[in-house]
């Protein structure tokens, strides 16, 4: 999870400082979305061994968002395919190692 934050979060930056943000404005958004990130990191993760995947599938849908909006599309595009797949075993094996790193 933290390896997945990190990059998410220079992604931001960059994407940040493109958009012509000053260095407050960009630490601000950086907390917010950090902050934000890691607790739908952590809901998809207490979702993993539940039998709700409707719910598991909103929690992957929050995160996919979340890197959208913080400019990690490539990660986002893998919780896009493992959204769709969460019912198969070998989707949810792939989130948990995405969720562990």
């Amino acid at each position: 999870m933290q390896k997945l934050i990190e990059t998410t979060l220079a992604a931001a930056r960059e994407q940040y400082l493109s958009y012509g943000f000053d260095d407050a404005e960009i630490e601000t958004l950086l907390e917010v979305g950090e902050r934000d990130l890691r607790n739908a990191l952590n809901t998809a993760a207490k979702l993993m061994d539940s039998k709700d995947r409707e719910a598991l599938d909103d929690a992957l849908h929050a995160v996919r968002g979340l890197l959208l909006h913080m400019g990690n599309s490539e990660a986002a595009e893998s919780f896009t395919e493992l959204r769709f797949g969460s019912d198969d075993v070998q989707s949810i094996s792939k989130i948990r190692t995405l969720l562990s790193e």
